[in-house]
């Protein structure tokens, strides 16, 4: 009866072990000690490589690369907001090209009229400052003679007054400056 009982015994115990899940431990790993379970080896995935560090000087070539492209973008942006207030007449004169307002077609000499920066001084004694065509300003008053060969006829208050070929005036239009 002792021999059916072990028989008994190890039967149980043999359909316990058919009915566990065997422990997985990844290969490499130790086992403990003092598992009696059914341990079972499994693949763990290689780790992913890694990418050796960013050489210093790479780092400030693209830090400079990015600063660069903001400079560009921040310049690009400043660039569109001249061009629409020049656009609308609100732009710096000595920047923005005025439009002369003609009555008629613009001729080559109109082109060529230097523009009133600012007028100074006392009704006795007003002085302009003009620019010329090629960029530089000039300090005229009444009767004084142009680079060109052209005389100022008088300066005002509102105006400045070039002597024509023809012998009359032509007022020179205002750049925007201040009236002082």
């Amino acid at each position: 009866m002792q021999a059916n009982s072990r028989l008994v015994l190890l039967a149980i115990l043999a359909s316990g072990f058919a009915q566990a899940q065997p422990i997985q431990v990844p290969v490499g790993h130790a086992i403990p000690p003092n598992s009696n379970e059914n341990l079972m080896p499994i693949a763990v995935p290689p780790a992913p490589m890694q990418l050796a560090p960013l050489s210093p000087d790479f780092q400030a070539a693209m830090a400079n690369s990015q600063l660069a492209t903001y400079r560009y973008t921040q310049l690009t942006e400043q660039a569109l907001a001249l061009k629409k207030l020049c656009d609308t007449g609100f732009g710096p004169a000595d920047i923005c090209p005025r439009a002369a307002a003609a009555s008629g077609p613009a001729t080559a000499a109109q082109a060529e009229l230097p523009t009133v920066t600012e007028i100074t001084g006392t009704r006795s004694g007003l002085s302009a400052v003009l620019a010329l065509p090629d960029g530089t300003h000039i300090e005229v008053r009444a009767g004084s003679i142009l680079p060109d060969g052209r005389r100022i006829a008088a300066v005002s208050d509102d105006d400045v007054r070039l002597v024509r070929e023809s012998g009359s005036d032509i007022v020179l239009s205002f750049a925007g400056g201040e009236l002082k």
